[in-house]
């Protein structure tokens, strides 16, 4: 796999084609998706401005063909942003992927922007590093979820890996020794 850099156009176009199809579930009347939450004093953001995300991956956003929150995007990122725990449960296609890896990217944007500043590079050795980790149930959620990152780490400086089992595990290690943010 190649760094984003050199992605030619139309692996791009397909990096991101899937998304601007959107699927699922009907989110044009987001008022009767009922919400619970505990405690209640978070405000929703109706929309992705609201959160205070960096301009790389605002653009990766719109990239991938998201208008605006969906329901769990619009209590959750809120949530995250402030630095507190979340359990959140929402049915398949509701944009959960998106709800914590956005603040996840959005925090190491932060972190690596501080380290070029101090004049610390992320080093990519044989001791990988991540800095974040997303655990799966199963290898199409892995996927899934890697893909997603994927479209929102294009052209951050961000790089994300895969690794699940029943693979070539040369393969993966491979990949992992030439660096990872988040696995």
């Amino acid at each position: 796999m190649r760094w984003d850099k050199d992605m030619e156009e139309e692996e791009v176009e397909k990096l991101f084609e899937k998304t601007r199809h959107s699927t699922g579930i009907n989110f044009q009347d987001y008022s009767s998706i009922p919400v619970q939450i505990d405690p209640s004093d978070i405000t929703p953001c109706v929309d992705f401005s609201e959160i205070n995300l960096h301009e790389g991956l605002i653009s990766n956003i719109e990239r991938s063909g998201y208008k605006q929150p969906t329901p769990v995007q619009m209590h959750s990122l809120p949530i995250f942003t402030q630095g507190k725990d979340l359990m959140a449960c929402a049915q398949t296609g509701s944009g959960k992927t998106a709800a914590f890896l956005l603040p996840m990217i959005n925090m190491m944007f932060d972190k690596l922007q501080g380290q070029q500043q101090s004049g610390h590079r992320y080093q990519y050795d044989h001791n990988p590093s991540p800095y974040g980790c997303v655990m799966a149930p199963t290898r199409e959620l892995a996927v899934q979820i890697y893909e997603e990152c994927r479209k929102f780490c294009y052209r951050t400086g961000i790089k994300s890996v895969v690794v699940y089992g029943g693979a070539d595990i040369y393969g993966q290690a491979s990949q992992l020794q030439k660096g990872c943010h988040i696995l």
